[in-house]
């Protein structure tokens, strides 16, 4: 297997690059990362919901804490009233009746066990918690991941640009020489017209590439949360990731993409869901208790008056019995879900390893493309020279010419290609890695 040394790449990338800008405000790629952290609206709402499951991995939204309540009641009410009574007491008869109570206690509801329950319950927010910790690191990487992607996108348009600008110099000085060989008769007015059209199209494939690179440059305002065409200068400087071996690669990308630890995670929660379910078959017991005045007053009957202060209390106990096997399906599903995540989990692992495989694939190829592309550049600027001695000479035709150098720009802009298709392709190795966001 072939490694890539990382000064000949860093080598190979800064031969065919252009000055780098010097402004004071222009940003490299860890800047604009950084920006992209701290200020994109996507990863701002991320954080908000992985709050949110913050707030509920608690012992108290879990019920391990009583409930304490401060409770109040009153009532009136007026009636024409008639009483008959046993015994020979006589009967009452009042019009307009009025019979009132009112009173105020403390009370508290605990249970005090529910077959580890809320244990399991507690379990489960901290591992929902820790799955969306997961879910918002998989938005942070895919949008650094795209972050990087926009800005070797915009390199790669800069370094077309400059290639386009010089193909476009070589097509300008041939416009000129062929106009003033046209005036001595060297050349004929079909290579005046071919001449000025190939300058033309050069001159669009220039605007072409200035575009895209302008393009990029709105995406990654709106990446940093900016208007899109916000003033934006970046930087040429381009780090190259340093991978490591094949071996250490598939460990890590086994045990901390964010694909494999999602799964895991998902695996445990549906643990989690089976205690929860078998804990359903356990008895419950709750206690309650309260302490409080109540105050009546009864406009008719034989107790016209009556007022209580004190504790009350009382514990229920619920031993499950059967419920039309409603507790065994679920017990039973959710020891299916359990399987089902196991089966996912490893799934999981085995996709992630595969894609860094195919990317090492990728890698040799890349590095392989390089050289030769390296070579053909070297090759077809020669031929380019020799063609425009011999244009100049009547011992070739325009076309010929024109040959010799759409082959120099093809091949340079192929160069180009290949190395930012590597540079893309060792970010998504680290991005496999769990490293990208580091």
């Amino acid at each position: 297997m072939i490694w890539i040394n990382k000064k000949w790449a860093i080598g190979l990338i800064l031969g065919v690059s252009f000055g780098a800008i010097k402004a004071q405000d222009s940003l490299n790629l860890s800047s604009l990362v950084s920006r992209t952290l701290s200020s994109n609206y996507q990863i701002q709402v991320s954080q908000l919901q992985t709050e949110q499951t913050a707030n509920l991995a608690t012992r108290g939204q879990a019920g391990f804490f009583p409930q304490i309540n401060a409770n109040g009641n009153g009532a009136f009410s007026q009636n024409n009233t008639k009483l008959e009574f046993a015994g020979g007491l006589p009967d009452v008869e009042r019009n307009g009746a009025v019979n009132t109570s009112y009173g105020a206690n403390i009370g508290l509801n605990y249970t005090v066990f529910n077959g580890f329950g809320r244990v399991y319950t507690y379990r489960g927010l901290s591992q929902q918690y820790q799955l969306s910790q997961v879910q918002s690191k998989l938005v942070a990487e895919n949008l650094v991941f795209e972050a990087v992607s926009r800005y070797v996108n915009y390199q790669q348009a800069r370094l077309n640009s400059n290639i386009a600008e010089s193909n476009l110099k070589i097509s300008s000085e041939r416009l000129r020489y062929t106009t003033e060989s046209v005036s001595t008769g060297a050349k004929t007015q079909l290579d005046l017209l071919s001449a000025s059209l190939d300058f033309k199209n050069d001159s669009l494939l220039w605007l072409q590439s200035m575009v895209s690179a302008e393009k990029e440059a709105y995406a990654l305002n709106v990446l940093m949360g900016l208007s899109a065409n916000a003033p934006l200068i970046l930087s040429s400087e381009m780090p190259i990731p340093v991978l490591e071996n094949e071996s250490e690669l598939v460990k890590k990308v086994s045990e901390n993409s964010s694909s494999v630890l999602l799964a895991q995670i998902s695996k445990e929660l549906s643990q989690t869901q089976v205690n929860l379910a078998q804990s359903r078959q356990l008895p419950t017991l709750n206690l309650n208790a309260n302490y409080g005045y109540v105050s009546s007053q009864n406009g008719a009957g034989i107790i016209l008056a009556q007022s209580n202060l004190g504790f009350n209390s009382s514990a229920s106990l619920t031993v499950p019995l059967f419920n039309g096997k409603q507790l065994s399906t679920a017990i039973k599903n959710a020891d299916l879900d359990v399987k089902r995540r196991s089966l996912e989990y490893e799934q999981a692992k085995l996709q992630a390893t595969q894609l860094v495989f195919e990317a090492l694939a990728d890698q040799r190829v890349l590095q392989e493309q390089i050289i030769t592309l390296t070579r053909s550049v070297e090759v077809a600027k020669r031929a380019l020279s020799r063609s425009n001695e011999a244009y100049k000479l009547g011992q070739i035709k325009f076309n010929d010419l024109r040959v010799a150098q759409v082959n120099l720009l093809q091949a340079e802009s192929s160069l180009v290609s290949a190395q930012m298709n590597l540079l893309r392709l060792r970010y998504s190795v680290k991005r496999l890695t769990g490293e990208l966001l580091d």
